[in-house]
């Protein structure tokens, strides 16, 4: 156990999960939490000051990247929360030491208004690794050109789906572009076919309004872009999109188009997107279509050369 005069660090208790749970909605990341009692979770660890919760640091590994260790840290805000941000990112380095963990790249993310926490991590080395974009398409406003409507070249997955050659392309194609633009958090190797294939024809697809681009004298699927239900209301999600080689990504803008007009014909309002800035294709699409501003998720990695301090 740690101390700092009234305020103390501690072993994580299930009866914490209230307190550390509002603690996460005040730094609006509630989703994180949700896991923190379950076995995955490699360390846990929770700030106390007066006996009131003001603090927690959470680890955990995952099997699809088990490359690197993630971590999270929740502060309520006081003046304590700088030191004690400190504090909570010191015991877990010490602790990755102690387990002989410190050869794994440690990883988080945050939201870019979280200046603190940032600064926090930044002093120990930790650097940028990526910003992801969540913006919203509002698809009454987007006037498409007639040549959407027809286009021999465009497949849906629905229709795709019983088709064994282009179903397998569309798979194998997936699987390269994601593992090529993790390269900084490879995914495992042991990753097979089946959990790329549940992965992608997951319950949340939207099979018709999911579009593939067909090269027919080929028959190659040359690009893609997947489309899913969403929590919100009159919205869908965009999903994986990708091209097969350098210069098709110019085709994912069309297969987007398609995936306006079924927005459009189906009465939703909105597409919600979710765009890396290592995935060329997702930046292609945000920066071709008029999404509304939106708060930036930064993802903060500390490499292995750089070390545990």
């Amino acid at each position: 156990m740690v101390t700092n005069n009234d305020c103390y660090i501690r072993t994580y208790k299930q009866d914490d999960y209230p307190a550390v749970k509002h603690i996460a909605a005040t730094c609006h990341d509630t989703d994180a939490v949700e896991g923190i009692d379950q076995p995955h979770i490699i360390f846990a660890q929770t700030a106390v000051d007066n006996e009131t919760i003001i603090g927690t640091v959470f680890a955990w590994r995952s099997t699809f990247h088990s490359a690197c260790v993630y971590f999270r840290i929740f502060i309520t805000p006081s003046p304590l929360a700088h030191s004690v941000s400190h504090k909570l990112l010191e015991t877990l380095m010490n602790f990755l030491k102690r387990e002989q963990l410190d050869h794994l790249p440690l990883q988080t993310s945050l939201w870019e208004t979280s200046v603190g926490l940032r600064d926090v991590y930044e002093t120990y080395g930790l650097i940028e690794m990526r910003k992801t974009y969540e913006p919203i398409l509002e698809v009454k406003r987007i006037q498409l050109p007639s040549f959407v409507k027809n286009n021999s070249y465009i497949k849906t997955v629905e229709d795709i789906a019983t088709h064994d050659v282009l179903k397998e392309q569309l798979i194998q194609q997936i699987e390269k572009n994601y593992r090529l633009t993790h390269l900084d958090n490879p995914v495992s190797p042991t990753i097979g076919k089946d959990v790329w294939e549940s992965l992608i024809f997951a319950d949340d697809l939207i099979a018709a309004g999911s579009y593939v681009y067909v090269d027919e004298p080929t028959n190659e699927i040359v690009a893609y872009s997947l489309l899913h239900a969403s929590e919100e209301k009159d919205t869908f999600e965009l999903g994986w999109c990708g091209g097969k080689n350098k210069g098709d990504e110019r085709f994912i803008l069309t297969l987007i188009q398609h995936q306006i007009a079924y927005a459009q014909k189906s009465g939703i309002h909105n597409l919600l997107g979710e765009f890396d800035t290592t995935d060329e294709a997702a930046m292609l699409v945000l920066e071709s279509f008029p999404f509304a501003p939106c708060p930036v998720w930064i993802t903060y990695s500390l490499p292995v050369e750089k070390g545990l301090r």
